[in-house]
């Protein structure tokens, strides 16, 4: 994982102008919203310009992502993706997925 997270930290800073952060303090600020739950993030992205742009879809997601329209404002107006599963009492469900990463047309990514 942390193999990952370097050569991910280091595209995107090639990348980007804006800052770039997977230093555990940034991580846990943005862990958390208005709700409950807590999702630590891989890392933070602070852009600078409007031109610090990423676009980032899913590949291959099993199963499917939710296209019932409860969500369909949030999948919609904010990218949001729902997947509804069903977790039996004591059992588990895999959510997988991959992410394609693409950068702006022009940036440069340094490896």
């Amino acid at each position: 994982m942390q193999e990952l997270e370097s050569a991910l930290k280091k595209a995107l800073q090639g990348a980007l102008q804006g800052e770039v952060r997977f230093d555990n303090g940034a991580r846990a600020a943005y862990a958390s919203d208005a709700s409950n739950y807590r999702q630590v993030p891989i890392g933070v992205v602070l852009p600078r310009t409007t031109d610090d742009r990423i676009k980032v879809e899913l590949e291959n997601p099993k199963p499917a992502v939710s296209d019932d329209e409860r969500w369909k404002k949030d999948r919609e107006e904010q990218n949001v993706l729902t997947w509804a599963v069903l977790v039996p009492r004591a059992g588990e469900t895999i959510v997988s997925y991959s992410t394609k990463i693409n950068f702006p047309e022009g940036a440069v990514v340094v490896r």
